[in-house]
């Protein structure tokens, strides 16, 4: 899946519904926080108690110290069978239901153009 060609198709279909360039920016913001928070969920699944401990003392540690510890904690688990893969098809299932939202929207010529655009990532 290619996320440049996937964006330029998304804007496409955004123009499509009318959105001003602000929306579509704030679209895409939600969309990849949606998408971390799906990803996240992936990881505290695999986490131990000595992880989770780690991760709920983080809110009195600085934004350097946050991101040492996620990434220690995610270092350590990358290697594990299927974590990577587990962690993109969720974001990647957070997509495949914005992509059937979308084809929903809008007036049917508009759904005609928008299958049309979204024929291309699918």
């Amino acid at each position: 899946m290619d996320q440049q060609k996937n964006n330029v198709a998304l804007i496409r279909v955004y123009k499509i519904l009318g959105l001003t360039t602000e929306e579509i920016e704030k679209t895409f913001e939600d969309l990849a926080g949606i998408q971390q928070i799906a990803a996240s969920t992936e990881l505290l699944r695999v986490l131990d108690k000595d992880e989770v401990d780690m991760l709920n003392g983080l809110e009195q540690s600085s934004g350097a110290e946050r991101v040492a510890t996620l990434e220690k904690i995610i270092g350590k688990h990358k290697n594990d069978p299927g974590f990577s893969e587990k962690m993109q098809a969720a974001a990647k299932s957070v997509m495949n239901d914005h992509i059937s939202t979308l084809k929903s929207r809008g007036d049917e010529s508009q759904r005609a153009r928008i299958a049309q655009v979204l024929a291309g990532i699918e």
